[in-house]
């Protein structure tokens, strides 16, 4: 949860049914009344009870403030949650809550690497229409609803898919490079690097996709751009990718 709140502030919180209800036992058994709760985290009482009640979402903030102040384990309470940021941004239903990292994740996180970009959006540039809607499908595995995908296309150049925030915010958590690969520093997520065989696979399959080629030697060629000044960064990320293939 401290990490979503670092990468958007701004997240709501849907709570489970339940998830209001053991919050409001704990409130009442520790504080008296949600009235001395409110007094005592300096929330207003009657929004407090709006959230409480589940007629109003939970912002992120505010949840954490609760959970501590009511010694509620974060990793507890994120079984009984699901966060948006905006309706017209997409929800993630509650049953699929928090995200698996499991190939598919590690597939798009391999495109982030490649030709997908992740800055106050995810957008993916590729020529290839079979890339693109795999990219587009990947996406739709995750389980977020109403995701609005915005499917660019101009004259002489590749098109680009450009999906929002929220989705941005799943790769930003699975370890995804923010912002201009070329002039900035990024690793190998962790998860990646020692997950499974087919979390590997994923990603290098995905990575290797955009960025590399067969030479008419039939000899795979795999190349990316990095500012001068960061090559070590880069070769560190390439020793990376060695070790995972000699894994595989």
């Amino acid at each position: 949860l401290s990490d979503l709140l670092e990468i958007d502030p701004n997240l709501s919180v849907i709570l489970k049914r339940n998830g209001h209800k053991n919050i409001h036992i704990l409130i009442n058994k520790k504080f008296g009344s949600v009235k001395n709760f409110s007094e005592s985290i300096g929330f207003n009482r009657y929004v407090l009870d709006n959230l409480l009640t589940g007629r109003r979402n939970v912002k992120l903030k505010v949840l954490i403030k609760i959970c501590k102040s009511l010694n509620i384990s974060l990793e507890k309470m994120t079984e009984k949650i699901v966060c948006t940021k905006k309706p017209e941004s997409g929800f993630i239903p509650l049953e699929i809550f928090p995200i698996k990292k499991d190939p598919n994740l590690a597939s798009l996180v391999g495109h982030s690497f490649g030709d997908g970009h992740v800055g106050d959006s995810f957008e993916y540039t590729n020529k290839c229409e079979e890339l693109l809607n795999e990219v587009n499908e990947d996406v739709k595995k995750l389980g977020i609803k109403n995701v609005k995908v915005i499917n660019n296309r101009q004259p002489d150049k590749a098109p680009t898919l450009i999906f929002p925030k929220i989705v941005r915010n799943i790769f930003v958590c699975a370890g995804a490079p923010v912002g201009n690969k070329v002039t900035s520093c990024y690793k190998l997520p962790e998860w990646i690097k020692n997950g499974s065989k087919g979390i590997k696979c994923s990603f290098v399959s995905a990575l290797f996709d955009d960025e590399g080629n067969i030479s008419k030697t039939r000899i795979i060629r795999f190349s990316m751009s990095k500012r001068i000044d960061l090559i070590d960064n880069l070769y560190l990320f390439f020793k990376d990718i060695e070790t995972v293939l000699e894994s595989l």
